[in-house]
């Protein structure tokens, strides 16, 4: 493993006190590279950033950040964890578009993140026996779209999740809220390794030493939700981790999915009251998801009668709300979905439903992270 001047520089910045993710993105927008930034004196410094305290900040713990990006290096070699910064070309894309992507990235295995199609799949760490079996049927239907599986490997639904992944010969991404040099829970160690000799990977933005700490885990949440072109939801109580999940891929505009349960089962707030409020969208198999995120089969494979009744229906009339909606197609092609709710001052329910009968009548199709594009 292979770790570049770049690399260095990029651990010994984010090892500052102080610098985040978001301030370290905007400091090498601004100086060029974290090397160039090391290499300038004071003066200079001050003067491109336009602030004495970064400037101070920054050459004061040079030599303590700089033992910090190197012991980090050491410990990244001793478990043979490879090192991504934001502004390398290879950074993974699906990431690199959010607000609050992470700085740095710390991986074991292939390099996954960039396949076609992307889903997460989080839930309860306590399913019941449906669970265990619906998770496994939603993975094992979609083998023939090939799509990349992504978890946070937790005991429960993730950990069910990454194994109908490598069963059914799917890349899988678990990402831990801690660092790779340990697998948490210590259970998953097989898990782990099985993950990485089936070409998968693990992923996280906590570099070697860091413990699993609670508040490491919605970070951890936020990579799952932004490396997924659409998220997942099978049995979750109303607040945890896979809700916490399901409400920063709603706000980074990916597909949320939710697989309904008994009214009266704890284990079906989460997805129920998703679904209730329009947050997701309710599916009964995995080819429901593909049919939706207008995936394409990589082999043969048996269509839902969802696909097939959209095959055979004829064109429904167009009201006057669907000529405002294509209308639109003359200002551009695409959109986000919460582009056109403000354009035309429409709430959520009515531009759904209008966008159902142009995709019905194939005169709209959507693609992942809710962009729409007129046909």
């Amino acid at each position: 493993m292979e770790i570049t001047s770049e690399i260095f520089h990029a651990l010994a910045l984010r090892s500052c006190p102080g610098i985040g993710d978001v301030t370290a993105k905007e400091i090498i927008k601004i100086i060029g590279s974290p090397k160039q930034l090391f290499s300038s004196n004071k003066e200079d410094l001050r003067d491109l950033l336009g602030s004495r305290e970064w400037a101070e900040k920054i050459f004061k713990q040079k030599d303590e950040v700089f033992k910090k990006a190197e012991k980090i290096m050491e410990d990244c070699q001793k478990n043979n964890i490879s090192i991504k910064f934001y502004f390398d070309e290879d950074f993974p894309k699906r990431l690199y578009y959010l607000n609050d992507a992470p700085f740095l990235i710390y991986f074991k295995g292939e390099k996954c993140w960039d396949n076609e199609y992307s889903l997460g799949i989080v839930g309860t760490r306590r399913p019941d026996g449906y669970g265990v079996k619906i998770t496994g049927a939603f993975v094992d239907s979609l083998r023939e779209y090939n799509p990349l599986i992504v978890s946070g490997m937790a005991l429960g639904i993730d950990g069910y999740a990454h194994y109908h992944a490598i069963k059914n010969h799917l890349k899988t991404i678990g990402v831990m809220g801690h660092g790779l040099d340990m697998v948490y829970p210590s259970n998953h160690k097989k898990l782990a390794r099985e993950i990485l000799d089936a070409g998968g990977m693990l992923m996280s933005e906590f570099p070697p030493g860091t413990l699993p700490e609670p508040q490491h885990f919605p970070r951890r949440n936020r990579i799952v939700a932004g490396i997924s072109d659409a998220l997942l939801v099978v049995q979750s109580r109303m607040k945890g981790g896979s809700m916490i999940t399901a409400t920063i891929a709603h706000s980074y505009n990916k597909d949320v999915f939710a697989v309904p349960g008994p009214v009266d089962e704890p284990l079906s707030e989460g997805p129920n009251g998703l679904i209730k409020m329009n947050k997701a969208c309710l599916v009964e198999n995995g080819k429901d998801i593909a049919f939706f995120m207008n995936w394409k089969c990589k082999n043969n494979c048996k269509k839902t009668e969802i696909c097939k009744e959209t095959e055979t229906q004829t064109s429904l009339p167009l009201s006057e709300e669907d000529e405002i909606f294509i209308k639109l197609r003359f200002k551009k092609r695409k959109w986000l979905l919460d582009e056109i709710m403000q354009e035309l001052n429409m709430p959520y329910s009515k531009v759904a439903q209008n966008i159902t009968r142009l995709e019905l009548n194939g005169q709209l199709i959507r693609h992942p992270g809710s962009v729409l594009e007129f046909l």
